[in-house]
């Protein structure tokens, strides 16, 4: 299978099979991550299964302490360390569109059953005996605070050092292109806080720009 992020759902898995399974590889084995469900091995037309996906509203409850999002068919998109706390999201997956979902969060239950003090390969075990859609509780984690939006507080003082590794002339002001840099790299810090990954910011340098052009009062 070609596909380091997938595997068939119909997999059997042996309780009793090699015990000696680098553990640290469980999640770049095709054969041992369940996190990604092949979807290659089923004809679907491209075009119907974007519409499909775009149709399809992931069930999410949240509150304070937990997050609680059930998963359809298809890639589920998270990977945990061997405490079960996430350590990465992947982009245009399942788990991308659960809101505030974050790098150190605790999966504490699968379809109605408690992950407490089970290994990877036991969990692996209920996902893949379980049916969609199956439904995982994660336990927020209290690292930092966070916003509405999920993100961190802003820290006031490392922006502004951040903004002085770009006001190279030491103006106080940015260039349209020192602005780009400022806010692509807030932007990376953000969600690397978050195990999700960076997107491309398409038309920084214009919208740079745009808003210097909106704010600066020596603009006429």
């Amino acid at each position: 299978m070609s596909d380091p992020w997938a595997i068939d759902a119909d997999e059997e898995v042996d309780a009793d099979e090699d015990k000696n399974v680098d553990k640290d590889s469980l999640f770049a084995n095709p054969s041992t991550d369940p996190w990604e469900i092949d979807a290659a091995e089923k004809e679907i037309d491209p075009d119907e299964e974007e519409e499909e996906e775009s149709n399809e509203e992931l069930e999410q409850v949240t509150d304070n302490n937990t997050i609680i999002a059930t998963f359809i068919d298809g890639p589920i998109g998270v990977k945990f360390n061997h405490e079960g706390e996430v350590i990465h999201i992947k982009q245009g997956t399942q788990a991308e569109r659960v809101k505030g979902l974050s790098k150190d969060d605790i999966l504490i239950s699968v379809a109605d059953t408690s992950t407490s003090g089970l290994s990877l390969k036991q969990i692996m075990q209920i996902v893949q005996r379980e049916p969609r859609p199956i439904t995982f509780v994660f336990e927020r984690h209290t690292n930092w605070t966070r916003n509405q939006n999920g993100l961190p507080d802003v820290d006031q003082e490392m922006l502004n050092i951040l903004f002085h590794t770009f006001d190279t002339a030491n103006s106080g002001s940015l260039d349209a292109e020192g602005f780009a840099g400022f806010m692509k790299e807030v932007h990376d810090m953000a969600v690397a806080y978050t195990g999700r990954e960076p997107e491309e910011l398409e038309g920084a340098y214009d919208h740079a720009q745009d808003l210097i052009d909106a704010h600066d009062s020596d603009v006429r």
